[in-house]
């Protein structure tokens, strides 16, 4: 009786092993947007004693889009720069200023490699390196932090919260009775605005418009609900469908450019357009912070490139379905 030879058993690579071949393997670049592409630092960056861990969690959150929002960034940048400040100790062979200014310069790098810095950062970080220039010599290391820690307060104050205000009272005269209002994405200013017409006890509702990747719009959906606001909640490709009804539009804006330009969230230019083919007025609302001297006409000199990952096409989950959302029985009018 003849003996059948054994199958071999397929070798198991273990899931550690699987990452580590993959992350090796070339990934697909187009050449339109090779300029774009930025290749990641040395690992061993994050064992850096240059670098400050409440950075090093900042990045991390970042990548992963924890933090998101040119304002929420900005704010989370600041209070990680406070946390340096803090801890830093002036090194025997340097002066408090420019040991300060390396370890930033570091941080900053840091950042850059998790995610390109949005306008309202770099903004930020010239602040504050202008306020470490400014440091008299003769003032000693614990009154140096004193002064940069209330600048960041101050920073963050006037210019975005003090800010947000201001664009708010502005805001508020265009704002009316039966308004239907068309809003974009998630922006924080534009939540702000949105509260303080309530507050004045205006009959208006909210048209939210969402897209992919990260469906931002559904976290503004929320945020309204929770303010007991009407709203609607649309995809971008059915704007066409709701924009006969809207009355306004108000976006939030990433940067505003030197030409005029202003640089948002992909899909913005598209609201705006078929608002302008139904004679809608748009409203663009941007902190001062925001101002940028670069000049751009297109979204190909420069841009963020995402990664095309599942993680990419959202998935609710039970715990995040919208309750409450159908309390409000009315329907826009066309």
């Amino acid at each position: 009786m003849e003996n059948k030879p054994k199958a071999e058993k397929p070798m198991e690579i273990s899931p550690a092993a699987k990452k580590m071949v993959s992350s090796k393997l070339p990934q697909h670049r187009v050449k339109l947007f090779n300029h774009l592409y930025a290749d990641k630092g040395p690992e061993n960056v994050l064992n850096s004693s240059s670098i400050h861990p409440a950075i090093v969690k900042l990045g991390a959150q970042y990548a992963n889009g924890t933090i998101v929002g040119s304002n929420a960034r900005c704010i989370a940048f600041m209070e990680g720069i406070k946390k340096v400040i803090g801890d830093f100790n002036t090194p025997s062979e340097k002066e408090f200023g420019r040991g300060l200014e390396a370890i930033l310069h570091s941080c900053d790098n840091y950042l850059q490699q998790c995610r390109p810095s949005s306008v309202s950062i770099k903004k930020a970080l010239e602040f504050i390196k202008w306020q470490i220039r400014q440091l008299p010599a003769n003032q000693s290391d614990a009154e140096s932090k004193e002064h940069l820690l209330e600048s960041v307060d101050t920073y963050v104050r006037d210019q975005i919260e003090t800010a947000a205000q201001a664009i708010s009272i502005f805001v508020q005269e265009k704002i009316s009775n039966r308004d239907v209002i068309l809003t974009f994405g998630c922006s924080s200013l534009i939540c702000h605005i949105i509260e303080e017409a309530q507050k004045r006890n205006v009959d208006f509702s909210v048209v939210v418009v969402d897209s992919r990747p990260h469906h931002e719009g559904q976290e503004m959906l929320r945020r309204l609900v929770a303010l007991k606001i009407h709203c609607t909640l649309v995809l971008i490709n059915a704007i066409g469908f709701v924009m006969p009804g809207v009355t306004k539009v108000l976006l939030g804006a990433n940067a505003l450019l030197a030409n005029g330009y202003v640089r948002s969230r992909a899909g913005t230019a598209q609201v705006a357009l078929v608002a302008k083919s139904y004679n809608v007025p748009v409203l663009v609302c941007c902190e001062t912070h925001k101002f940028s001297e670069h000049a751009q006409t297109d979204a190909f000199v420069y841009n963020e490139i995402g990664l095309c990952t599942q993680s990419n096409f959202h998935t609710p989950r039970p715990q995040e379905t919208l309750t409450e959302y159908l309390d409000f029985p009315k329907k826009i009018e066309a």
